[in-house]
């Protein structure tokens, strides 16, 4: 079925005016750039193009076809299995830097699946992604795997494992055991504390049971359901990035602002919300929750947009892909952006968890928000299951008076950005009255 549908959102140009629809042709594959040359010399846009392409020509018009945003848009189911196909070849598509016989590997797999509309424009799937063999489609996507992503080490191989195509770029992190400076991170989740608690800490979505079974990882058609290729950290060569599935993304930075912007809103909040003559109920796919305000000089208590997120601190250690240092090194500096990976995060790693509220000044990340730390001492917040006695006295002391800090803050101004966050004025209109979140409100 998914694929039925996928193939009626490529035919989207047919709904155009003939001359948007021949731009459109322009800007798509090789027999469709034929077919707009021809109907610019008058021939019938039902006009068919005889002329065979050549693998090289198909290729690009693969390329061309299926550089949509048709799993954007929510045509086609991330985790299916087209999803998943789509997804494995769209990083393999991106690789710039691909050898010629991982060229020739993605043709293969290309015509394997792919062939032109008959008649018209375009290409088509030979069959349902869904009537191969499982075995034959884990092969498949497991070669579109090993040509756009880098495989790296992960915790069964050991540091500098000969089979890792990039082990050099891991480097091994050391407790506070050995070390007095404690090298600690932020990490900012939507899940409560005893939420991770029940699973553990953090793993890799691959390495969740429950979150793998239900979207297909381990389903046999899948390369994730094979543990000789899940063990591995992998890194996404186009997009210059971490596995989404096999990596746990966590920031460079120590800074415990640099997290309350995640996750982010990604335009959830309605713009009317905020507006003078707005009339509509603020809950939506977000809460809401009273703040003491500032209006006009006047404390207030008022109902405002709200989202939570719990940020966690975490000793870093073990092995690390240092993600930063691929992209600077190995592509050029290109994107490159101050985070690192890891494979897991252990409980007895989790130093404590601190609950946020984010009161949004605006419907957009862009528009920032003033986050509030739930009230409680810093105590009711430590993980009980963080192993002390691993560390120095000058190490925890350090990891204590980092942590405490975050609590303690009271209101925080700020907005996500690239690089970050950045600070922004604390004042901000909501329905005609310029406010200031100044704390919690007891009322319910």
């Amino acid at each position: 079925m998914e694929e039925k549908v996928f193939a009626e959102f490529l035919k989207v140009a047919a709904t155009l005016s003939q001359s948007d629809y021949i731009e459109k042709l322009d800007d798509c594959s090789f027999a469709q750039k034929k077919q707009a040359a021809a109907a610019r010399a008058g021939a019938s846009l039902g006009t068919k193009v005889t002329q065979t392409a050549t693998p090289e020509e198909l290729r690009r018009a693969t390329e061309a076809d299926l550089d949509t945003s048709a799993l954007a848009q929510g045509l086609v189911s991330e985790t299916s299995r087209l999803g998943w196909f789509l997804y494995f070849l769209k990083e393999a598509k991106l690789r710039g830097d691909k050898t010629e016989q991982q060229r020739q590997s993605l043709l293969r797999v290309i015509q394997k699946y792919l062939q032109k509309k008959q008649p018209g424009p375009g290409l088509e799937f030979k069959a349902p992604v869904g009537s191969v063999d499982p075995l034959v489609l884990r092969a498949d996507m497991t070669e579109l795997l090993k040509i756009g992503f880098s495989a790296m080490c992960g915790f069964g191989e050991g540091h500098g494992a000969s089979d890792c195509s990039d082990a050099a770029l891991l480097q091994f992190r050391r407790s506070g055991q050995v070390y007095q400076e404690v090298d600690y991170r932020w990490r900012a989740d939507s899940r409560d504390f005893e939420a991770v608690k029940s699973s553990q800490g953090f793993h890799t979505k691959a390495d969740s049971e429950g979150y793998a079974k239900a979207n297909g990882m381990r389903d046999p058609y899948h390369p994730f359901s094979d543990p000789a290729i899940r063990k591995y950290l992998w890194f996404r060569r186009g997009q210059t990035d971490n596995c989404l599935y096999t990596v746990v993304s966590i920031g460079k930075s120590s800074d415990w602002k640099s997290y309350l912007p995640f996750p982010k809103v990604e335009r959830t909040l309605a713009a009317e919300l905020f507006s003078a003559s707005s009339r509509a109920p603020l809950s939506s796919k977000y809460s809401e929750k009273y703040a003491m305000c500032k209006v006009g000089g006047i404390s207030r208590s008022i109902k405002l947009p709200v989202t939570e997120t719990w940020l966690y601190m975490f000793l870093l250690t073990g092995l690390v892909v240092e993600t930063n240092r691929i992209q600077a090194e190995l592509l050029g500096g290109k994107d490159s952006f101050p985070e690192e990976g890891v494979q897991e995060i252990p409980m007895a790693d989790i130093f404590g968890a601190i609950k946020f509220y984010r009161f949004h000044h605006g419907p957009d990340d862009e528009d920032g928000f003033t986050a509030v730390p739930a009230s409680g001492g810093v105590l009711q917040f430590r993980n009980p299951f963080f192993q002390e006695s691993k560390y120095s006295k000058k190490g925890f002391d350090k990891l204590l008076a980092a942590f405490s800090e975050a609590p303690g803050s009271g209101p925080v101004s700020l907005r996500w950005t690239a690089s970050g966050y950045a600070a922004i004025p604390s004042k901000f209109r909501f329905r005609g009255d310029e406010i200031e979140v100044t704390g919690l409100s007891l009322q319910q």
